[in-house]
């Protein structure tokens, strides 16, 4: 969000007054939004109960977890990443060291080298 739309939004609250952007902003302007919120006994009273609402919240407690729950699903994406990384490098490794060294698997890997050297 922007400012304006954070002015908006404080405005929708009760708690404040929504300006235009700074370069509509007259000094007759803010000066009438800056009496209205000194002067507005309504206003105040929201701003209160805001304030009260906002202070009763465990704000830092709940973006720490929510962080850490963030960054525990990272860790376990990274984990089964490099588990899926090693078991393809097994299997390559499984590959080269047990599979070719099979007579057949060398006799196949000797056909289609041989085919494709006659090929070109």
């Amino acid at each position: 969000l922007d400012q304006p739309d954070n002015a908006r939004i404080v405005e929708a609250s009760g708690c404040g007054v929504a300006l235009p952007q700074i370069a509509g902003v007259t000094a007759e302007g803010l000066a009438e939004a800056m009496v209205r919120c000194a002067d507005d006994g309504a206003m105040r009273e929201r701003c209160a109960a805001t304030a009260a609402r906002l202070r009763s919240e465990d704000g830092l407690g709940v973006a720490t977890a929510a962080i850490a729950e963030y960054l525990e699903r990272q860790a376990e994406i990274a984990e089964a990443r490099a588990r899926a990384m090693a078991m393809r490098l097994a299997a390559q490794e499984f590959t080269r060291n047990v599979v070719m060294r099979h007579p057949a698997a060398q006799r196949f890997a000797a056909h289609f080298r041989h085919a494709a050297t006659s090929a070109a």
